[in-house]
């Protein structure tokens, strides 16, 4: 069942990037100016610019990575409840499929309704971007033969950004680390270097941690204070 206010073609929530609310509520252009910094420089941007660069970038083949860094150099910035922060590929890959951009609405079944918001986006320019991204997801996935699992793989995460920390040997055979986040792009300024760094540390700490003689009594007293609360 479609609600009333989408069977009308009216949008509810937040808008997405680029797009901003009209006087009678119906979502036009974000064509607000807003000042970025570049490299020191201060630059004026305005969101459906990006929006639609973003578009164009897609429709040339370009990845969703690729345009994220170039909206990123841009100095455009998200929009939204998290606030104003870097794209990242999972941002791009959403609004380069969000069919807001070629005036419809979800139905909530899955589906789409016309909405009563022009659209931001030429249908065809739409339609060239699905396009190139349903020929690259059909790529066969490869698996890289030197790939490898290292001491810290899958369990640290950058203490700048909150992203992932990836590992890679360089060309002396030498592990180091890196924010998978500043790799893209992204704004992250974590410096990378090399694992064993971080191995040493951690071999230290253990090699130094020291489990006091009364933990165990404090454990168990402390369980079962917890179990005389549930009890009681």
């Amino acid at each position: 069942r479609i609600r009333p206010w989408k069977a009308q073609g009216k949008y509810c929530g937040l808008l997405p990037f680029g797009a901003m609310k009209g006087e009678d509520g119906i979502p036009l252009p974000d064509i607000q100016e807003r000042k970025a910094n570049i490299n020191g420089q201060e630059v004026t941007v305005r969101n459906y610019e990006g929006l639609v660069m973003a578009f164009e970038l897609g429709a040339q083949g370009k990845s969703d990575r690729e345009v994220a860094v170039a909206l990123n150099a841009g100095g455009y910035r998200t929009t939204g409840n998290k606030g104003n922060g870097p794209f990242s590929m999972s941002t791009l890959s959403y609004i380069l499929q969000n069919r807001f951009y070629v005036g419809e609405l979800p139905n909530g079944n899955g589906g789409w309704v016309k909405g009563k918001q022009k659209p931001f986006i030429d249908l065809q320019l739409f339609d060239t971007v699905q396009e190139l991204k349903a020929r690259r997801r059909r790529l066969p996935k490869t698996i890289t033969l030197q790939a490898r699992t290292y001491s810290l793989s899958c369990v640290a995460w950058c203490n700048r950004c909150g992203g992932k920390v990836h590992m890679h040997m360089n060309d002396r055979g030498k592990p180091r680390v890196y924010c998978n986040s500043r790799s893209q792009g992204l704004g992250c300024d974590f410096s990378a270097t090399f694992l064993d760094v971080y191995e040493t540390q951690i071999e230290w700490y253990l090699e130094n941690f020291v489990i006091p003689e009364d933990y165990q009594k404090k454990i168990l007293d402390a369980h079962r204070k917890l179990e005389a609360a549930y009890t009681n």
